[in-house]
């Protein structure tokens, strides 16, 4: 009610767990009324959503992430395979989290445990730098660019026996993080940009995909 008072969207993340909790059971146990919920379909846009949250509590569903604390739950996800997940992911466009000892991260997601994602200290550098820094990382830019799921993609096309199935886009962030260094993957998206920029000055259409599987 405070948020929309002031007149913010109301999102709420929900971890589907059909075989636990049905919709009506959540809305019940949150106190919601039902008519005041309303679920986001995959193909419903941001802008159209957004509108909605102006005066309705929008629900995603979403898939229980194993990072984190969830890595102790990876009974209860569901895995899906890669060539499922695609678009981008702007969290670090519109959603940067600072940590309690003052590092900038992309995201909130548990790849903030990951010393290689951190931007900077904001302890030592200027917020305004800091997000300036943010807003030229290679990949950062990638990620609000093609998405993790490209990422993925790359990181396959150069490693056959790279991971295949994801429970979430943030588990597909934090399976590169523990498989190489931010150096490395920001080195590897900077060849990758610079391929595609090449293709397109020679005019080449259609090169910009990294695969699926």
């Amino acid at each position: 009610d405070l948020l929309h008072e002031f007149g913010y969207a109301v999102l709420i993340n929900r971890v589907d767990r059909p075989e636990k909790d049905a919709f009506p059971d959540f809305a019940a146990k949150c106190g919601f009324d039902p008519n005041e919920l309303v679920l986001i379909q995959p193909n419903m846009g941001i802008s159209e959503a957004e509108a909605l949250g102006h005066h309705k509590i929008l629900v995603r569903n979403v898939g229980l992430s194993i990072e984190g604390r969830g890595a102790s739950c990876r009974e209860h996800a569901t895995m899906r395979p890669l060539r499922e997940f695609h678009g981008p992911c702007l969290e670090p466009a519109r959603a940067p989290s600072v940590s309690p000892e003052g590092l900038l991260f992309p995201c909130c997601s548990p790849g903030s445990h990951f010393p290689s994602f951190q931007i900077g200290n904001l302890h030592e550098t200027p917020l305004r730098e800091l997000i300036q820094k943010l807003l030229d990382d290679p990949l950062a830019i990638f990620i609000t660019t093609h998405g993790p799921a490209a990422l993925m993609r790359l990181l396959a096309r150069r490693d056959p026996d790279f991971e295949r199935e994801y429970s979430d886009v943030c588990n597909m962030c934090c399976t590169a993080l523990r498989r190489y260094t931010g150096p490395e993957l920001r080195e590897i998206v900077r060849e990758f940009m610079t391929e595609q920029m090449l293709w397109s000055l020679l005019g080449v259409e259609g090169m910009s995909a990294v695969g699926t599987y």
